[in-house]
């Protein structure tokens, strides 16, 4: 039997760990790929990385301007994502 104490779920906090993750993963595939289609005889052996890139900081604040819209109701109907989700998620 687990002994875990019930904790209410956190949409916001999730959707924004979901979001994080994605967008991760695909900015290091996107890295790889420009990466493989250098030349090979000017490629470092492993991709460059760049701590001061704001390549992921673009990237969230793309999705945030992707997911304002989808909170219209009137476009989206049941489809659309709740406003009250995206407020506690940004």
């Amino acid at each position: 039997m687990c002994n875990h104490q019930h904790r209410l779920p956190l949409p916001g906090t999730n959707h924004l760990y979901t979001i994080l993750i994605s967008e991760s993963l695909f900015l290091i595939w996107k890295l790889r790929c420009e990466w493989r289609r250098a030349d090979p005889a000017y490629r470092p052996r492993s991709p460059p990385y760049n701590p001061g890139d704001s390549k992921p900081l673009a990237d969230c604040h793309a999705r945030l301007q992707l997911d304002c819209p989808l909170t219209n109701r009137r476009r989206y109907g049941r489809k659309a994502l709740p406003s009250s989700l995206i407020q506690s998620t940004w």
